[in-house]
């Protein structure tokens, strides 16, 4: 998958990029975890598989109209080019 010129082929979105997008809910408690698990359950997604092995970005990105996947892609993107497309 080819953004802007730069190849996230293998990209996986995780809990990981979860963490380090520093969303917050209204009384700022944050995202994380629950959030993500009611994320990926209104969405059809299995958490599980999604804390073990991410998920492509080509398949996540999908959800992008959504405020807090939009984040998380943007940080998914942004640490793949920092350590895969140099």
């Amino acid at each position: 998958m080819i953004i802007n010129g730069i190849d996230y082929t293998g990209c996986r979105v995780t809990l990981n990029h979860v963490i380090k997008a520093k969303i917050f809910t209204p009384d700022n408690r944050g995202y994380c975890v629950p959030g993500m698990r009611a994320f990926a359950k209104a969405n059809g997604l299995d958490f599980g598989k999604f804390v073990r092995e991410g998920i492509l970005l080509e398949d996540f990105i999908k959800f992008e109209n959504d405020n807090m996947a939009k984040k998380v892609i943007q940080e998914a993107k942004k640490q793949w080019v920092a350590e895969v497309a140099l």
